[in-house]
């Protein structure tokens, strides 16, 4: 809810200088290879927002697998032309990911970045999370869609947001026969 009161989705560096984690639910491990990770530019990847391409992933299953609420933003492409980013291909924490600006980089592998399972392939496990790195923070104009797992997490949003933008809020596929 923090995000709809801010205005904003904020990189880890700046939500940890401003002070607005509350609660860390973040894999500590994946943190700590994401912490010190430069970027071609020479700015950390902590400056960047990192959004998964595809939300059927790794962290995604593993959450739910956990029983923890999940909500997933989907944000609109339009922010590729206003902000500074990044695509990983793969997972922006593996060791052999790779940065570009160039979305056609990413093209060859759309199949596999949107592949509903990577029975047991650690490399297209990686595939598929790679990510959108959007430099510091995306308003929350963005959001085109919010998905969420329960009917709790949908009156919650509805209870502490106030989106007039026309923001739908469904539930959906990613939650299904898990």
């Amino acid at each position: 809810m923090k995000i709809f009161k801010s205005g904003y989705i904020y990189s880890r560096e700046y939500a940890i200088r401003k002070n607005v984690i509350e609660k860390d639910y973040s894999d500590r491990d994946v943190q700590n290879r994401r912490r010190y990770k430069i970027l071609p530019n020479n700015k950390m990847l902590y400056e960047y927002v990192p959004l998964y391409i595809n939300p059927r992933n790794a962290m995604l299953y593993r959450y739910l697998k956990e029983k923890r609420d999940i909500v997933i933003l989907e944000i609109s492409n339009k922010i590729l032309r206003i902000y500074d980013h990044f695509f990983s291909v793969k997972n922006a924490s593996a060791g052999d990911a790779i940065f570009t600006k160039n979305i056609k980089d990413l093209e060859l592998l759309k199949e596999m970045i949107f592949s509903k399972n990577w029975n047991g392939n650690k490399n297209l496990k990686q595939i598929m999370q790679s990510e959108v790195l959007m430099y510091e923070k995306i308003s929350v104009k963005y959001i085109d869609g919010i998905i969420v797992n329960s009917s709790k997490n949908y009156r919650s949003l509805r209870r502490f947001t106030n989106v007039s933008y026309n923001t739908p809020y469904i539930k959906d596929i990613y939650f299904e026969k898990l």
